[in-house]
């Protein structure tokens, strides 16, 4: 079983009268970039009882299990602000590691009923996520555990913001993939389960830490690197440039994003009506080699090649390895739109039907490349 610690919350309970008014005896800090639901189930785990009680005893407002709620997209405003004051920590500052501060940026508003633009989704079933939803980077993991303070209460590493992030599938300061799920039993990552391993940042299932998760670099595939720091480049400055729109000038990352989410769905939709077509005008077969090799060091059987270009789930349920072939083929479409839609329209006859189904409103503007 995992280790309780000194400061036992069942009994510094005892001494209030109501739940909605404890704050915690001491105050732990979240680290740079860490994740909302990283920090609260650092904080849970600081304190010596399982998630599950935590949540229930301590945040009755969500109403929901720990492994039944999405922390970082469903938390509202409201809710991080009762945090802020039981957590002793100021309310920008916890704020900051939602994925809500992503709002005007990556997406205009998080969805918690649904699925929210770019963010991964879970795939909460009994108390654990069964989809692919967290990522980390084996080095970063690694690099966490070995900065902790030698008086840290729990020897606990942490799960950054920005890898909940659909298209963020290569560590900027590792060149490595991130890996979404345990190689050993192909299980998701759940750090609220870690309460039940003796360590903590290990898969919940077989007990394999996440520092022994495979590096896989990207090194050398530059092709795929520029495209992550381009995008990554987008999200941090707010603001991205296409060559084809406002004549060259920046344009806001949340159109920025928007268009490009919508180029996934239609680039989807693409592969699988002209997946020859598109292999060869685009010349991949680089990415299939990065994603190949991601799949035999997770001892994962698939014919990507085949599989990629009938898929019909929505991008943010994917796991990596089928992310990354679609995204690099979207990417190529993406910096060249407008050249792209001439070539196929004279080799393919594409309607507007086809390319702007559902098309987001705001960008209409761009059915003047189809007249």
């Amino acid at each position: 079983m995992g280790r309780v610690a000194t400061h036992s919350l069942l009994r510094y309970n005892k001494r209030k009268k109501t739940t909605n008014k404890i704050v915690l005896p001491f105050r732990i800090t979240p680290r740079e970039d860490e994740s909302l639901y990283s920090y609260v189930i650092r904080v849970v785990l600081a304190f010596g009882i399982s998630p599950g009680s935590f949540v229930r005893s301590y945040l009755p407002e969500i109403r929901r299990n720990v492994g039944e709620v999405d922390f970082d997209v469903f938390i509202s405003e409201s809710l991080i602000k009762v945090f802020s004051y039981r957590f002793r920590i100021d309310y920008e500052t916890l704020y900051k590691t939602s994925l809500r501060s992503l709002t005007g940026t990556l997406f205009e508003s998080p969805n918690p009923k649904t699925t929210t633009p770019f963010i991964d989704a879970l795939k909460e079933v009994n108390t654990f996520f069964t989809g692919f939803g967290y990522k980390v980077c084996p080095l970063c993991i690694e690099e966490s555990l070995k900065n902790i303070e030698k008086r840290a209460i729990i020897k606990s590493p942490h799960l950054k913001k920005f890898w909940r992030v659909s298209f963020y599938l290569v560590c900027p300061e590792h060149q490595l993939l991130l890996i979404d799920r345990c190689p050993e039993c192909g299980a998701s990552i759940n750090l609220h389960k870690g309460y039940l391993q003796e360590f903590f940042g290990v898969c919940f299932r077989c007990g394999l830490s996440f520092t022994k998760f495979p590096q896989i670099s990207c090194r050398s595939y530059p092709e795929v690197l520029e495209m992550f720091y381009t995008l990554y480049g987008v999200l941090r400055e707010r603001k991205g440039t296409l060559n084809y729109l406002n004549n060259g000038r920046p344009i806001k990352a949340v159109i920025y994003f928007g268009f490009l989410r919508n180029l996934v769905r239609v680039t989807q939709r693409l592969m699988r009506i002209h997946k020859h077509y598109l292999v060869k005008l685009l010349k991949e077969e680089e990415v299939f080699d990065v994603a190949e090799e991601y799949c035999r060091k997770l001892s994962v059987k698939k014919d990507l090649k085949s599989l990629v270009f009938k898929n019909y789930k929505k991008f943010e349920y994917l796991p990596v390895e089928e992310k990354l072939i679609i995204l690099k083929i979207c990417f190529d479409i993406f910096k060249n739109f407008k050249e792209f839609v001439e070539v196929y329209k004279k080799e393919l006859h594409l309607t507007r039907e086809i390319l702007y189904k559902d098309w987001y409103k705001k960008l209409s503007f761009l059915l003047t490349f189809l007249e």
